[in-house]
C-alpha cells in the first residue's frame, strides 16, 4: 500500500512537474540542486518525490515496527501504550558486529564508550552492562587521578593526568571487550559455515545440535565480570611497572 502510494504521487508529479519551491519552504526546496536536464530543467521532481518518499518511509516504518507491540502491550499499564504512541519515529538498524579496536582513545582528547567502542552485534544481551561498565570504569579512573577527597577542584588537569585517566579506563576494559568481540565473530563464523552446509544439503544431526549446546561455555565470566577488581588489578600492574619519579627515589633512600 505504501509503494503504491508512493508510486502514484511520483507518476502524478511527473505529470504536472510540480515546483517544489512553489510547495516547500526554501530550506526544504534545497534539498537537492537544481538540474540541467533538459527532461527536468527546474529538478523539482526529484527533489519532492525524495523528500516525499523520505517521510512516507519514516511513517510507514514507524506504523509497521510499532503496530505489532501496540497488540503485545494492549493488556500492560496505560502509561506504556501512551509512551509507544509518543514515538515520532522508528527506525530499524541491522545488528553490526565490529572488529575490536586497537585504541579508544584519540590524542587523551576523545575516549570512546559503549558501542562506539566495540560493536559486538547485540550478542549475550550484554550490549547496555557493557555500557555501564565502561562508564563505571571510566568514573574509577578519574577518581584514582582526581581523587573527590583531595580538595583540588577548580584546578586545571594536566595533560599526563588526562592520558592516566584514559589509560586505566581503556586498558580495565578494552581486553574484556576484545575477548567479547573474539567469540561472537567465532560463533558467527560456525553459524555461517553451519548454514552453507545446509544450503549444501548436509543439515546438523540432532547429535551435533546436541553436542554444540552442551559444549557452550559458561557466560558467568561475562554475566559476573567484577569491574572493580578488574580496575584495581590494572592500577596495581601499572604501578609496580611505571618508572619512579626523582623525589620518589629521594625519599626512598631517606
Amino acid at each position: 500500500m505504501g509503494i503504491a502510494l508512493v508510486l502514484g504521487v511520483k507518476s502524478l508529479l511527473t505529470r504536472l512537474q510540480v515546483r517544489t519551491s512553489s510547495l516547500l519552504p526554501r530550506h526544504l526546496s534545497l534539498i537537492q540542486k537544481p538540474t540541467t536536464n533538459s527532461t527536468n530543467r527546474s529538478g523539482t521532481v526529484p527533489r519532492m518525490f525524495k523528500l516525499f518518499e523520505s517521510v512516507t518511509t519514516s511513517v510507514l516504518m514507524t506504523y509497521l515496527y510499532t503496530w505489532p507491540l501496540t497488540l503485545i502491550i494492549q493488556d500492560w499499564n496505560p502509561v506504556v501504550p501512551r509512551i509507544i504512541e509518543r514515538i515520532p519515529w522508528v527506525r530499524r538498524y541491522a545488528n553490526v558486529a565490529g572488529r575490536a579496536l586497537d585504541h579508544w582513545s584519540f590524542e587523551d582528547r576523545v575516549i570512546l564508550l559503549g558501542d562506539a567502542a566495540h560493536t559486538h552485534g547485540g550478542a549475550f544481551a550484554a550490549g547496555a552492562s557493557l555500557a555501564i561498565d565502561d562508564a563505571y570504569a571510566l568514573s574509577l579512573a578519574l577518581d584514582e587521578v582526581f581523587s573527590p577527597t583531595t580538595g583540588r577542584r577548580g584546578e586545571k588537569a594536566l595533560l599526563d593526568q588526562i592520558h592516566r585517566v584514559l589509560d586505566l579506563y581503556e586498558s580495565t576494559r578494552r581486553p574484556h571487550t576484545a575477548k567479547v568481540l573474539a567469540i561472537v565473530h567465532e560463533n558467527r563464523q560456525q553459524s555461517r559455515a553451519r548454514t552453507e552446509r545446509r544450503q549444501a544439503g548436509q543439515a546438523e544431526t540432532d547429535e551435533e545440535f546436541r553436542n554444540r549446546v552442551s559444549g557452550r561455555s559458561d557466560p558467568a565470566w561475562l554475566n559476573e565480570h567484577d569491574v572493580e577488581t578488574a580496575f584495581r588489578k590494572v592500577v596495581q600492574e601499572k604501578s609496580l611497572t611505571a618508572p619512579i619519579e626523582p623525589q620518589v627515589r629521594q625519599q626512598a633512600r631517606l
